[in-house]
């Protein structure tokens, strides 16, 4: 059993990325039973990210409202374009798009002000996607190429937003 919300949180999302939804689950209960830390934002946020997991989207933004809410009462600002950028990224792809694209700009904002490259190129790409998606060829070619540069300046993984890169170049015969 973890006694640290942060080594815990850690596993949740490890075990998200293996679709090990089960064992996740698990984990994000006993990380609410470790004493003191019922209400840190951290553990709302990973259960936001295991909410989504399990296609329950309204439970994840009330996840990650409440998660926001007290990362930014906690002074967290680690955490909060965190929060923002998932939170951002669910409401776009629940038709919430122009809000979703507000708190997905605040949270690059915040990533580029931190100098946190991964996630600002990881944000600017899934800005970039709800621009495509909706036929705005330009402004998300405009992001991609900016979420390509400053990815390479963290070390980032480029895949997404170069392959993201390509098909639209391919797409519109460039």
């Amino acid at each position: 059993e973890p006694a640290d919300v942060e080594a815990g949180a850690a596993l949740v999302l490890g075990l998200l990325h293996a679709h090990r939804l089960g064992e996740a689950r698990l984990m994000v209960s006993r990380l609410r039973q470790i004493p003191g830390e019922a209400e840190n934002p951290l553990t709302d946020f990973v259960d936001g990210r295991l909410a989504v997991d399990v296609e329950e989207p309204h439970r994840a933004l009330v996840l990650y409202q409440r998660s926001l809410a007290r990362a930014i009462a906690d002074g967290r600002g680690d955490l909060v374009p965190q929060v923002r950028a998932s939170r951002g990224r669910l409401l776009a792809k629940s038709g919430q798009r122009d809000e979703g694209s507000r708190e997905m700009a605040t949270a690059a904002k915040e990533f580029e002000a931190a100098g946190h490259h991964v996630s600002l190129s990881n944000t600017l790409n899934e800005i970039a996607i709800e621009h495509l998606q909706h036929g705005d060829y330009d402004q998300g070619t405009a992001l991609l190429r900016p979420s390509i540069e400053v990815g390479k300046l963290g070390g980032a993984s480029l895949r997404l937003p170069l392959l993201n890169l390509g098909i639209l170049e391919t797409l519109l015969g460039r």
